[in-house]
């Protein structure tokens, strides 16, 4: 399955860019009236952890996962310079969570499913490692904005693009969705809790440098924005639609990574630390652990 995969420098670099200081500003309001606190979280596709500081100090133990081992690097050694203990790392395709299931009282996605074309199989693995009840912070870029539907009147962009409920690629493995069947896509497994709009000016790069404050409005009329999906980017807190038959029970499992985590090969036996990997005691095989990353990536290096 085809999935953007960034650098560490790429991705650094795409968010130094000066206009992007106001989208980075607009997100971390929106995710912070959404995050609650808890004992596990997991941020997937976290990268570099730039989002880091708005969860580490509201859940016991926060894992970051991405594909990208440059990232996990990168975000390796923030942890060490600031001595942060509660965050691990982990190297796995989204497609293929290595966790066992019902463990994370919260999940957040941001800035991940626009590079996955089909997420329904994301969605599924999502769900299967929340607790029931468990939240999910999910964003995902809009296709229906205010600025397409603009474009669209004025004849530059082609009107069945926006509204057609297939997925729209606005670039290379750079999918826009269409609310509805995102909407109907999530139903499935989830509850929508509530929804937010954010990113409105993204592309005005004059207006946001003239006016700095903009995110602070913007966050102000974000509930509006998001019902009526308006903006590039919708933010919603989901709740996860299970039973917990499936689920780990949260007073038994020990804060430690190695508890919660399973073998993506037979997905039998647990894993035992042995010095720099982890071997798993049903089928004997083998996870490397280098720089503090747990690398479960099946095929592959990024």
């Amino acid at each position: 399955m085809a999935i953007r995969i960034w650098k560490s420098e790429e991705y650094h670099s795409f968010w130094q860019q000066s206009h992007l200081s106001y989208l980075d500003r607009v997100e971390r309001r929106l995710l912070r009236s959404l995050i609650e606190e808890g004992e596990w979280f997991i941020d997937i596709g976290g990268g570099y952890g730039r989002l880091m500081d708005i969860y580490k100090n509201r859940y016991s133990n926060c894992v970051i996962t991405d594909y990208s081992m440059s990232m996990l690097q990168d975000s390796n050694r923030y942890l060490i310079r600031n001595g942060i203990n509660n965050v691990c790392l982990v190297a796995a395709d989204v497609h293929y969570l290595p966790f066992i299931n019902g463990v994370f009282d919260s999940a957040m996605m941001v800035r991940l499913i626009h590079h996955i074309e089909n997420p329904a199989p994301v969605l599924h693995e999502v769900h299967r490692i929340l607790k029931p009840s468990g939240s999910l912070i999910f964003e995902f870029q809009n296709k229906r904005n205010m600025n397409f539907r603009i474009k669209a009147r004025l004849g530059l962009m082609n009107r069945k693009r926006i509204e057609s409920l297939d997925p729209f690629e606005a670039g290379p493995l750079y999918w826009n969705f269409h609310p509805k069947a995102m909407e109907r896509l999530l139903s499935d497994n989830f509850r929508q809790e509530s929804i937010l709009g954010g990113g409105l000016f993204w592309n005005r790069k004059l207006l946001t440098s003239l006016l700095p404050k903009l995110d602070v409005l913007e966050s102000w009329f974000a509930p509006f924005l998001g019902r009526n999906t308006l903006t590039h980017q919708l933010f919603l807190k989901l709740q996860a639609n299970k039973d917990g038959k499936d689920s780990a029970s949260g007073s038994k499992l020990r804060p430690a990574l190695t508890t919660i985590l399973k073998c993506l090969r037979c997905g039998q036996g647990t894993l035992e630390r042995r010095e720099n990997h982890l071997t798993c005691t049903c089928c004997d095989h083998i996870y490397n652990i280098q720089e503090n990353i747990y690398d479960f990536r099946l095929e592959g290096n990024a």
